[in-house]
């Protein structure tokens, strides 16, 4: 319940962006969006998987080879 409560005014905030966009779009010479006009704190878009270190294609195909051992 505690996230409901949390989450909910996100749409109206979200309708706000999108209202203030179309608004000042006829007043500026270049295409806006609404998240370039008014960036809000949860549209960053957070990858924590990127972090991870690349494997040799080596090291892949050990793990390919555990994983097939496994099953």
């Amino acid at each position: 319940m505690l996230l409901r409560v949390r989450f909910k005014p996100y749409p109206c905030i979200q309708k706000t962006q999108s209202v203030a966009a179309i608004n000042i779009q006829p007043h500026v010479r270049k295409k806006i969006t609404p998240r370039q006009l008014l960036p809000l704190p949860w549209d960053k878009d957070v990858n924590p998987r990127n972090n991870a270190p690349q494997l040799t294609a080596e090291e892949r195909q050990k793990r390919f080879e555990e994983m097939v051992k496994t099953v």
